[in-house]
C-alpha cells in the first residue's frame, strides 16, 4: 500500500463510531468523561447512534465538540409482549441504517460497542461487510446475572430467562469475535480469558477513573455552593448510585441503625433512582419500619455536573458493594467519585477491584461485606477527623497520579494506534 493511501486510512480511523444500549443524554462517566471529553482532546472524532431516552419521533443531529449524536427516536410500545418485540425490532433496525449511512459518509474504520448485545451483532455484520475494525467495552460480567432475573409472574419470569440466555449467545459472540476488548476490571478481563478463553493480548483493562472535572473541582479554592443539602451541625453520609433491589440498600439502612448505637450526631442521604417503579417505596417504607425518617434522606438522581457540588459536602462517602453475580467484577465507580472530590471512603473488601483501589490509595476504610463490620469502619472514620482527613488527601492525590480518564485515553489511543497499523498493513 502505498504512503498517500495509508495516510488516508490513518486519517479516517480517527473518526469512530460508537454505539451501545445507553440512551441520549448519558450519565455514565466513562462516556462523558473518557469518550466525549478525553478522547476528542487527543484528536478523535466521534459518531454516537444513541436513542433519545424519551418517545420521540425523528432524527436529531446535535453537534458537541466532535462528538456527533445522531439521535433517534424512541419507538416504545408498552404492556404488551409481542408490541415490545416489534418496538425493539424498529428501534435496532434504525440504529443499523443510520450506522450504514454514517459508515459510508464518513469512511469509518472503527466501531466501537459500548456493552449491548444486540448492537454488538449489528455491528459484527457491519465489520464484515466494511472490514471495519470492531472494539468492544464489556462495564460488567452480565453473562453472571442470572440470580438477579425477576417477573411479575411465570409467563414473564420465563420470557425474561430465554432473553437472558439468548442475551448471553450474543455477549459472548461480540467478544469472541472483536479486534479489541475492553473489560471493566482486572478481574473480569481474567474471568473473560478462563472460562471462554477469551485470549489476554487483544484485552485491555479499561476500569472507571477520576474524571478532569471532578478533580479540578476538588482544587478550587472557592467552590460555588449553589445546592446546599446537609445540616452541619451534624457529621453526614452519602450513597449516591443505583436503588435498584439488586443493589441490597437495606443493609447500608441496617449498618446505619447499629452505628447510631455508638454514634448519634449523624445523618445519611441517599442519592439515586430505582430500576423499578417499586424500588424507592420499598426503600422508603423498610426506613419508616426502621423508624429512621428523621436521620436518612432521600433524593433523587442527581444531574452528572451537579454531582461534585453536591457530594463534596459530605464527610464520608459509602460504597458497599454485594459480592454477588456481576458485582464481584464490577470496578467502584462512586467509591472513585468521592476520592475524586476528596471524600474519605468505607468500602468492602470482596469486590477485587474495590479492594485493590483503597489498599493502594489510603483513600478509606475497608471492612468485610457485614454490617456489624461495616458499622464499625464508618464509626472508625467518623470518630478520627484526623484519619478522615488523610484518607480524603491520600485517595485524591493516588486518583491524580496513577488512575484517571486523562491517563486511560492515552492508553487507548496507543492500543487504537496498533490497530491502525495492522489495518494499513492488510
Amino acid at each position: 500500500m502505498n504512503k498517500k493511501n495509508g495516510e488516508a486510512i490513518f486519517g479516517n480511523f480517527m473518526n469512530i463510531l460508537i454505539l451501545g444500549n445507553e440512551k441520549y443524554p448519558s450519565n455514565r462517566p466513562m462516556l462523558i468523561e473518557l469518550w466525549q471529553k478525553e478522547m476528542t482532546m487527543l484528536g478523535y472524532r466521534l459518531y454516537w447512534v444513541m436513542q433519545s431516552s424519551k418517545n420521540s419521533f425523528g432524527v436529531k443531529v446535535i453537534n458537541k465538540k466532535n462528538n456527533i449524536f445522531y439521535v433517534l427516536p424512541n419507538v416504545t410500545i408498552k404492556n404488551i409482549i409481542y408490541f415490545k418485540f416489534i418496538s425493539k425490532f424498529l428501534n435496532f433496525s434504525l440504529k443499523f441504517i443510520c450506522s450504514l449511512y454514517l459508515i459510508k459518509k464518513y469512511r469509518i474504520k472503527v466501531i466501537h460497542v459500548h456493552n449491548g448485545a444486540e448492537e454488538g451483532f449489528v455491528s459484527l455484520i457491519l465489520k464484515k461487510i466494511f472490514k471495519l475494525k470492531y472494539v468492544y467495552t464489556y462495564t460488567s460480567h452480565f453473562m453472571k446475572g442470572y440470580e438477579f432475573i425477576r417477573g411479575k409472574n411465570s409467563i414473564e419470569l420465563g420470557l425474561r430467562k430465554i432473553k437472558f440466555g439468548l442475551s448471553n449467545k450474543l455477549y459472548l459472540n461480540n467478544l469472541s469475535k472483536s479486534d479489541l476488548v475492553f473489560p471493566i476490571s482486572e478481574n473480569l478481563r481474567n474471568e473473560l480469558n478462563r472460562s471462554f478463553e477469551i485470549p489476554l493480548n487483544k484485552m485491555m483493562v479499561v476500569s472507571e477513573s477520576a474524571s478532569t472535572y471532578f478533580m479540578n473541582f476538588s482544587e478550587q479554592s472557592n467552590k460555588k455552593m449553589n445546592q446546599k443539602i446537609v445540616n452541619t451541625d451534624y457529621l453526614n453520609l452519602i450513597y449516591i448510585g443505583s436503588l435498584g433491589k439488586n443493589r441490597k440498600i437495606d443493609f447500608i439502612v441496617d449498618s446505619f441503625q447499629i452505628l447510631l448505637n455508638d454514634f448519634k450526631n449523624v445523618q445519611l442521604y441517599i442519592l439515586g433512582m430505582g430500576e423499578t417503579k417499586e424500588d424507592i417505596p420499598a426503600l422508603k417504607k423498610y426506613i419508616y419500619e426502621k423508624k429512621l425518617q428523621n436521620m436518612i434522606f432521600l433524593k433523587d438522581r442527581v444531574y452528572y455536573y451537579d454531582i461534585p457540588e453536591i457530594v463534596s459536602q459530605f464527610d464520608i462517602g459509602l460504597s458497599p458493594i454485594p459480592p454477588a453475580g456481576y458485582y464481584v467484577f464490577a470496578t467502584p465507580t462512586k467509591c472513585i467519585e468521592y476520592m475524586s472530590l476528596k471524600v474519605p471512603v468505607v468500602a468492602n473488601i470482596e469486590i477485587d477491584d474495590q479492594k485493590k483501589l483503597i489498599e493502594n490509595s489510603g483513600g478509606g476504610i475497608l471492612t468485610s461485606y457485614d454490617v456489624v463490620e461495616y458499622a464499625n469502619g464508618i464509626l472508625k472514620l467518623l470518630t478520627n477527623d484526623n484519619i478522615r482527613k488523610k484518607c480524603a488527601e491520600s485517595g485524591f492525590q493516588w486518583l491524580k497520579e496513577n488512575r484517571n480518564f486523562k491517563l486511560t485515553a492515552k492508553k487507548i489511543h496507543s492500543e487504537l494506534n496498533k490497530q491502525t497499523v495492522s489495518l494499513i498493513s492488510q
